[in-house]
This record gives structure tokens, sequence and C-alpha cells, in this order.
């Protein structure tokens, strides 16, 4: 084996090898700074993330009584409950005003069943045909308010990110 630090009686490192306790130490401390900086590194990558701005669009078409949210007589709003007069493209870009120089554009598009037939409505932003990125989806399982009754349906939203 190697040769041990040696330890006097009161605790102290012999003052040979002071040198070889500090470059044992540097090279810990030199592991703990690396390991830090790599995880600081990966925290960078979940937090500074693309799909932030097309989670706040949608929430925003899901919860505001400004959106597609269904809103009663008293004023109370639904979120989840998508307002089946309100699902239109007028309200979808005032909503969220997307136009041809934002390097984002939405669609959406309501899936629901009635009684005899499947009710299907696609609605997109300003600058939807501008765009000719990757398109990524997110699906919803909402409610629709349709006239007094209240359906199941599938709301799904389409993204597309331009370039920085």
């Amino acid at each position: 084996m190697g040769r041990a630090i040696k330890i006097n009686k009161k605790g102290l490192i012999s003052e040979a090898d002071k040198g070889l306790f500090w470059i044992i130490m540097l090279i810990f401390i030199g592991l703990i700074v690396a390991i830090a900086v790599a995880w600081t590194a990966s925290l960078r990558q979940i937090f500074v993330n693309n799909n932030v701005e097309p989670t706040v669009y949608e929430a925003r078409v899901l919860y505001s009584p400004n959106c597609f949210a269904y809103k009663d007589d008293t004023g109370r709003v639904y979120t989840g409950v998508i307002d089946i007069e309100r699902f239109n493209e007028q309200v979808l870009r005032e909503c969220v005003p997307l136009v041809g120089t934002a390097k984002h554009a939405m669609a959406a598009e309501i899936r629901m069943n009635t009684s005899n037939m499947q009710y299907v409505d696609f609605i997109e932003s300003q600058n939807w045909g501008l765009n000719a990125q990757k398109v990524t989806m997110t699906k919803y399982f909402v409610y629709v308010y349709d006239h007094g009754l209240e359906r199941p349906a599938i709301l799904t939203f389409f993204h597309k990110a331009g370039s920085d």
C-alpha cells in the first residue's frame, strides 16, 4: 500500500503531508464543481424549453373566459368545458393573436359524437399557412357545451414553431 498521511498527537497533519492533503482536497473540490456545473446545465435544458409557449397558449384557450371556456349566465367559468358557439377562428385569433411575423402558429380541432353524427371542426391562427415547420400536437379530453348539453369531446391543438 501507499504511504499513509501521518497525524500527530494533537490531531494535526505533519508538514510533509500538507501538500498531499491539499492536492487531494483540490481534486475533490474540482470534482464537486464539475458535478454542479453538469447538473445546472441539465436544469437549463429542462427549464429553457420550446414547449413552454404552446403550453401557455393551450392554457389560455382552455381556461380563459375570453377564449373557448364556457361561461354561464352568472359569470362562472367552467374550465375544460368548451362553448361550441365560441369555437371559431375569430375567437382563437382574438385570444391568441398570432400574426404572420410570429414564430409560432396554432390550430385546433374538436371531435365529438352526437346522437346521429360525428362533429369535427378545425380552426387555425392567422399565420398557420405561412409556417411550414414540423407540427406537434396535444390532445385533451374536454366537454363541449352545446345548446344546454355537455358532450364529451377530444380537443387537439396543433403547433408549428418557427426558428429563431
